[in-house]
């Protein structure tokens, strides 16, 4: 992208920037998932979340200020910059993997799988999944296939936390999307108040970004300790407000300084709210699975978060097309809201057993981890045997 001066090489990049983007920052908050242990996941997560959006927020503020100028040559070697220091982490990175200092988890996954069905008693498991129809027809199928079917359309809790990533999504894309396109356009020719200012505007999606990024570890902490419910169900219903807050701003702003200043207050409330439950959705996934197949569930949850950004686009723009701007807000109110609804009937709340994640990771350390995996690859990658029997489908086992 740094060296291309055809659109078609840019829209190429951008499909591998994607990819990479899918495999890296999904694996490694596996990584993290997994290394933090019961006691601090929604806190691992939240602190590579608020690295990753708070850099979005800097760099959506500071990128137009580096390709900024009159000198046409200035300004493109100037736009060059950022691709060469995305090229350095990237460097960096692959540093830091091929020299072992980030070495592959698998193993200890595996010792806690261990540890948890040596608790529940639990001795013959395999790779296979069994339900049985009413009939009395049953079918094996591998638990890598069956946790996308689990954590989408079968667990209520999974189910909901997916609903709830989807709304996450969603409100980004209302903040990066139709918010800068109507207060830039203005209130149209019935209302009171006219174009917002081009810098306040970005400024307004700059509030939305920060207030996500920086505060997201401070909830996953927070939730580690005092349970994830309260803090998905305040963060959806405080979308909700701030997008109802955005319908009324918009309609009834006397002046553009008074729209200008409900949408600040309105961007931030959206961004308080996404930052209460980004990090801590992806932890109630994670503890909402066995170890043999957490990543798998955190996978798909994170393939339905981040269909939110298509569904988001797609319906406000229609909602925007077939009526108003106004309309568009309106319908994501409701649409957040009846998620909340959902999320608070649905998810049912299922803290871990307590693991003492040093023991584990101490023993990783001194483990082969090749001999490790080939010893327990039939036994330790499986559902843990608490799934209840004949039953139209299997849910996980809940460990209090």
């Amino acid at each position: 992208m740094a060296l291309a001066h055809v659109f078609e090489v840019t829209v190429w990049s951008n499909v591998l920037l994607g990819i990479m983007q899918g495999i890296c920052w999904s694996l490694m908050i596996f990584y993290m998932v997994d290394y933090a242990g019961p006691a601090n996941r929604a806190l691992a997560v939240g602190l590579n979340e608020t690295a990753g959006y708070t850099a979005v927020a800097v760099f959506g503020k500071v990128g137009p200020l580096i390709w900024a100028g009159d000198d046409a040559e200035r300004e493109r070697k100037a736009a060059t910059i950022p691709f060469y220091a995305i090229l350095a982490f990237c460097a960096a990175g692959l540093l830091v993997t091929a020299t072992g200092v980030l070495r592959d988890n698998r193993a200890q996954v595996v010792a806690e799988q261990r540890v948890r069905f040596s608790k529940l008693g639990v001795e013959g498991y395999s790779e296979e999944v069994r339900y049985t129809f009413p009939s009395g027809r049953s079918k094996d199928t591998g638990v890598f296939r069956f946790a996308f079917v689990e954590t989408s359309f079968l667990n209520n809790s999974l189910m909901a936390c997916c609903l709830a990533g989807i709304a996450i999504n969603y409100t980004t894309t209302f903040a990066w999307g139709l918010a800068k396109t109507w207060a830039g356009a203005g209130g149209g020719s019935q209302a009171s108040w006219g174009p917002v200012d081009p810098e306040a505007v970005t400024n307004i999606t700059f509030t939305y970004d920060l207030t996500k990024g920086l505060l997201q570890f401070l909830f996953g902490f927070y939730s580690d300790r005092f349970g994830r419910r309260q803090l998905v169900v305040g963060g959806l219903a405080l979308i909700s407000l701030g997008q109802i807050a955005y319908a009324v701003v918009g309609g009834t702003a006397a002046t553009t300084a008074a729209a200008e200043t409900g949408f600040f207050v309105c961007s931030f409330a959206l961004g308080l709210g996404t930052a209460m439950m980004y990090a801590v959705v992806i932890a109630a996934v994670g503890e909402s699975a066995d170890p043999s197949w957490r990543s798998s569930a955190v996978g798909s949850y994170r393939f339905w978060r981040d269909c939110g950004y298509s569904i988001g686009g797609l319906l406000l723009g229609y909602a925007t097309d077939q009526s108003s701007y106004l309309t568009a807000v309106v319908v994501t109110a409701c649409f957040m809201a009846v998620v909340t609804v959902v999320f608070h009937v649905a998810y049912v709340e299922s803290p871990e057993a307590e693991l003492d994640i040093h023991q584990v990771n101490l023993e990783f350390a001194k483990t082969d981890h090749s001999a490790a995996v080939k010893k327990e690859a039939t036994r330790a990658w499986s559902p843990s045997g608490a799934f209840r029997e004949n039953s139209p489908h299997v849910e996980p086992s809940r460990v209090a």
